[in-house]
């Protein structure tokens, strides 16, 4: 509680969320269509934290963060350069319920934030899904550059994207169930077969989804 200019006590927390249940209820439609466009986005994440998460626990991807309290204490010390400097995390430190879109991780009792990793260790892991363009003949004529590509790019062509064959999938995951090369552990087996539809269907999809579709053979090798 807290007094006005008036002398008059009143409760600030219920004031500022009736204004914000005020803001809710006016841009009910707006947000409705935030939250269905970044619904679109999600399988694209998973698939890239699939990616990541499988880089950092076979050692091939490194992460860093920033100890928070290391840094507060720092900061208040008024050691600035000292406070911001990145320590190396172990692939142990970040688990499959790792809240990515935190950019935060708990480890041993330390709030590690600022996560980050190098981005020619990323430039490799995406490279051989980047597209090779031809190379270009440029020639200079006057004050005038001209180019051998074309100067017009084709036409694209409009309409659904072919769907995902989960017969596929589905087919995956039965066979290397059969062969005893499953993963510990369902979320595992679920981040790899995101992995295993982008690299070898070139499509992306959510870790959600494939819970939902593979729902049976899921509980036939993982009974919990």
């Amino acid at each position: 509680m807290i007094l006005d200019h008036e002398g008059k006590e009143y409760d600030l927390n219920a004031l500022l969320i009736k204004e914000h249940r005020s803001l809710l209820r006016q841009f009910a439609e707006e947000l409705k269509v935030v939250k269905a466009v970044n619904a679109d986005f999600a399988p694209f994440f998973d698939a890239a934290w699939a990616r990541i998460f499988s880089a950092v626990v076979d050692g091939s991807l490194e992460i860093e963060g920033i100890d928070f309290e290391r840094w507060v204490n720092l900061k208040e010390q008024q050691r600035y350069e000292d406070a911001g400097k990145f320590q190396l995390l172990p692939p142990a430190a970040l688990t499959l319920t790792t809240d990515w879109k935190s950019n935060s991780v708990l480890y041993e009792y330390r709030d590690f934030v600022s996560l980050r990793c190098g981005t020619d260790a990323i430039a490799e892991m995406i490279a051989p899904k980047l597209m090779q363009t031809r190379p270009v003949e440029a020639r200079m004529c006057g004050g005038f550059l001209w180019s051998s590509e074309l100067t017009r790019t084709p036409k694209t062509k409009r309409g659904r994207a072919p769907a995902l064959d989960w017969s596929v999938l589905r087919d995956r995951l039965v066979q290397q169930g059969q062969a005893g090369l499953l993963p510990a552990s369902k979320e595992s087996c679920i981040y790899e077969l995101i992995v295993f539809a982008e690299d070898e269907l070139g499509k992306s999809v959510g870790r959600t989804t494939v819970q939902e579709r593979l729902k049976s053979e899921l509980k036939v090798f993982y009974s919990s």
